[in-house]
């Protein structure tokens, strides 16, 4: 290995702004290259390619979408991790990493791949839509009810909150506080359960 690499490898180790991934990698190789005196064609392509990840032309670019990341970008942002940390495994990594920082800004590829894929989108559009059913109405819930909601099936209830948490990407997943009749404490139901009490307007 040529001295102007090795010089290379050494601006790497000491750049601060390398992530865990590339700081871990670089702090192996440069192990192995003080131990062996050379680094492999695949360390070294991947090495380049750490670098380029710090050109100025590079940097330059994640300054300007860092300062163009708008507080709707953050939102949607937000309602993506959210959705991920309760539906693993997908982008645990990121998820962690947004918990530990929540002020940390994704990157271009990173939002792009996150937040604008159908599901994530599907979220979206479901925490924007205007609920079916306002609080004070009534509902009956759905025969087709599921899991816990099974034995309320056909049952009537008053709607207590109909602004709870999505934390799923099907249609109608906005989760509703009701209070079934004849019971003395709210259920968590979603949406998409529920139906327009008959004979109400």
């Amino acid at each position: 290995m040529s001295d102007k690499q090795a010089e290379r490898i050494q601006k790497l180790v000491e750049n601060p702004n390398l992530n865990n991934w590339e700081k871990s990698f670089i702090t192996s190789v440069n192990s192995y290259f003080q131990k062996h005196g050379r680094v492999s064609n695949k360390q070294w392509a991947t090495i380049q390619k750490v670098e380029a990840n710090y050109s100025p032309e590079v940097i330059a670019q994640r300054q300007a979408w860092s300062e163009g990341f708008t507080d709707e970008m953050r939102h949607n942002w937000n309602i993506a991790m959210d959705y991920y940390e309760n539906n693993p495994p997908y982008f645990q990594g990121l998820v962690h990493q947004y918990r530990t920082s929540p002020e940390m800004i994704p990157t271009a590829k990173q939002y792009s791949k996150i937040v604008e894929n159908k599901y994530v989108q599907n979220v979206i559009a479901t925490i924007k839509a205007e609920p079916l059913y306002s609080v004070g109405s009534l509902v009956q819930i759905r025969r087709t009810a599921k899991g816990s909601h099974y034995r309320f099936r056909d049952c009537f209830a008053l709607v207590v909150d109909n602004n709870g948490p999505v934390t799923s990407a099907t249609k109608g997943a906005r989760t509703y506080s009701i209070l079934p009749f004849g019971e003395s404490a709210p259920i968590k139901i979603q949406e998409r359960w529920l139906k327009k009490k008959r004979g109400s307007k």
